[in-house]
């Protein structure tokens, strides 16, 4: 089994040139595709490289082209994936996490809620309740995320598990990379685990 891992945003466009690197910090020194890059080379796929556990790694190839065409190339029977983004706001005081995962997958539920576990567990985020999401678990098949939700052929969770325009949140997100890095392992472990 194999976890498949996208940063949201981001990519090279036809000309070789990056773009849509997603929410930016008031201080436009941390966006989130490099947020996410920087976390998933430097702190997860060493660590899933020392437990043997199979990986594959997806970017965005253009703004408007959907992952979920690069997920399928790679993903096979029981292979999941998880897009990872966070959120942002015009009020600061906006916080929690959430985690979108397609309705009618099981499989997309459970992965979503050992990620919402482990990542409270270990960052002590908030957690999203509005009338669109339970508990920060969020079942989407309209909306932000959508086309990778409804389009791509094994179970995928997209997480946005802070927001970068709350100042504490991004504050904890920044300082805290390995923990959160350590939480997200933690969940893909128990995934595969109750996989078998």
């Amino acid at each position: 089994m194999k976890v498949i891992l996208v940063p949201g945003h981001g990519g090279k466009a036809p000309k070789g040139e990056y773009q849509d690197f997603g929410a930016v910090s008031k201080d436009e020194s941390v966006d989130e595709f490099h947020y996410y890059q920087e976390l998933i080379k430097n702190y997860i796929i060493p660590e899933l490289e020392k437990n043997k556990i199979e990986y594959a790694y997806v970017e965005r190839k253009v703004k408007k082209v959907m992952p979920y065409k690069e997920i399928n190339s790679v993903a096979k029977d029981g292979d999941f994936a998880i897009e990872f983004h966070y959120n942002s706001y015009h009020i600061e005081a906006a916080q929690g996490s959430e985690y979108l995962y397609y309705p009618t997958s099981k499989s997309g539920l459970r992965l979503a809620t050992l990620l919402r576990d482990n990542i409270k567990q270990a960052m002590d985020f908030a957690l999203r309740t509005n009338d669109k999401s339970k508990q920060g678990l969020r079942p989407t098949n309209s909306g932000n995320g959508s086309a990778v939700l409804k389009n791509t052929k094994c179970p995928t969770v997209l997480i946005e598990p802070f927001f970068i325009t709350n100042p504490g949140e991004f504050k904890k997100a920044t300082e805290n990379k390995k923990e959160l890095a350590k939480a997200i392992i933690k969940s893909i472990e128990e995934y595969i685990g109750s996989d078998k």
